[in-house]
């Protein structure tokens, strides 16, 4: 008896953005992204076979760099079927957007979609490339911009309306990821770092940051290598899309950090006091780090660091040590071929089962099951 398989369907950016066009000049309806693949799925235009990758241009125009993006190729039945598990929740989660393999994740805000504001559980930073764009905020409204950048954290209510000849490119990062990459900037001493140290720990916090940027070629260019890295499948692609991302907003905020407005400045100035050495303190020596060591080395009594870490990150101090040692087991799972019971040493676990549980926990599988289903979503 021959078993039928369920074969994939893919899409690019352009033919939703069509299916979104024809739509809305046909009913006046503006749908959502999902809503537009489900068109183009019951109208039998997802191919089964995935489009070509285009070549990737060298200084490409404008024009040339909306072609380009309108034509990579993605899945399209991961974002239905994840749309229809959590269809009515009113949330945009990780699983939805982000290829599996995918920690970073770079696209093209189309028109004609749906202004409802929505939320996400990762962070989204709003790039306008070309053209104009208008940020909708809670009861706020304001124009981006080219150049300019609008960073939004987890859990912000927001939208982006675009217009057809206009470039604005959405850069999600997952929350683990950014808090990785960027945990030395937690530390600073200044509004920027308490802005997202509560972006990564404060999940009711509502907030946005807005750099006031200009289109300059070193960041454009790398942009074009993020927005088409993303795209491409197999070894190496999410490290390079990683470091593309920390290269472009590392270089952003370098050079315009003065050019910052954050929403809410009032209650993150409050926030920002006397905790980031203590943050610091925890993310070095997250493996053998305890309450009382860490109330010897600060001089204060636990409870009062207990008080403080609860304040700053809305975790209690267990949360956020487990938090640094599952991030820490997950990079050496997926990037080296160490046993279990050394992954457990590493990250400052002394038993192999209670570690490999909270692994399960924190992951949905146990550490050599994550390891044998990363390597076969990346070969």
């Amino acid at each position: 008896m021959s078993i039928s398989v369920k074969s994939t369907r893919y899409a690019t950016p352009g033919m939703v953005q069509d299916a979104a066009e024809k739509l809305y000049l046909n009913t006046g309806v503006r749908v959502t992204f999902p809503k537009a693949l489900e068109y183009l799925r019951r109208t039998d235009k997802l191919p089964n076979v995935s489009p070509t990758m285009p070549d990737f241009p060298d200084s490409p125009t404008w024009r040339e760099f909306d072609d380009l993006i309108l034509s990579l190729p993605f899945n399209a039945d991961q974002i239905m079927e994840t749309d229809r598990k959590l269809h009515g929740d009113g949330t945009l989660q990780e699983a939805g957007i982000f290829p599996s393999e995918k920690d970073v994740f770079c696209f093209k805000h189309l028109p004609y979609m749906n202004h409802t504001q929505h939320c996400h559980d990762y962070f989204e930073i709003t790039y306008l490339y070309h053209g104009s764009c208008t940020m909708l905020f809670e009861n706020q409204r304001f124009q981006l911009s080219e150049g300019e950048l609008c960073i939004i954290p987890p859990m912000s209510p927001h939208n982006q309306p675009i217009e057809k000849d206009s470039i604005a490119l959405g850069i999600v990062v997952r929350k683990t990821t950014f808090n990785s990459i960027f945990g030395e900037l937690l530390t600073h001493k200044d509004l920027l770092s308490t802005f997202f140290r509560n972006s990564l720990y404060e999940s009711n916090q509502t907030n946005y940051l807005i750099l006031k940027t200009e289109p300059v070629a070193q960041l454009r260019d790398i942009i074009h290598q993020l927005a088409y890295e993303c795209s491409v499948h197999g070894p190496y692609a999410n490290a390079i899309s990683i470091s593309l991302f920390n290269l472009f907003l590392a270089h952003t905020l370098r050079r315009y950090r003065d050019n910052i407005t954050i929403y809410r400045m009032e209650d993150l100035a409050r926030r920002s006091q006397d905790f980031p050495m203590i943050l610091q303190y925890i993310q070095q020596n997250y493996k053998t780090v305890t309450l009382s060591s860490l109330a010897d080395v600060f001089h204060y009594s636990e409870s009062h660091i207990c008080r403080l870490i609860q304040k700053n990150l809305n975790q209690n101090f267990t949360a956020v040590v487990r938090k640094l040692k599952m991030a820490r087991a997950k990079d050496y799972m997926e990037n080296t071929s160490l046993k279990v019971s050394e992954v457990t040493d590493l990250v400052g676990y002394e038993s192999v089962d209670h570690f490999s549980r909270t692994f399960k926990k924190t992951y949905g599988a146990a550490p050599l099951e994550y390891r044998k289903k990363h390597r076969m979503e990346n070969t």
